[in-house]
């Protein structure tokens, strides 16, 4: 028996640690490790890349709520921003 107390006894576990392995813990701020460091990045990497959204605001006159509007689909977008790096493109062979 005395065999059998010493095999248990030496787990590399602390016995007041076994209570908290059960339970979820978050690690301290002593326990984490940043690998990399912190870097500065140019974008945000959770936007797609190469995703451009121009923010639209939207507003509406209550006296003309009856009315209808309609947006532009999104190829217009597109055709806007070809054009427009485009005519940069032009201003830049200009110089």
């Amino acid at each position: 028996q005395e065999a059998e107390e010493d095999e248990a006894g030496d787990s590399s576990v602390p016995p007041t640690a076994l209570g908290t392995t059960l339970k979820k813990r978050y690690p301290t701020v002593h326990e984490i490790e940043v690998i990399g460091g912190y870097l500065a990045l140019e974008k945000s990497c959770l936007t797609k890349a190469g995703s451009s959204r121009k923010k639209m605001k939207i507003s509406f006159n209550d006296k003309r709520l009856q009315t209808t509007f309609e947006y532009p689909p999104e190829s217009s977008l597109v055709q806007e921003e070809e054009a427009e790096a485009q005519e940069e493109a032009e201003e830049e062979e200009e110089e």
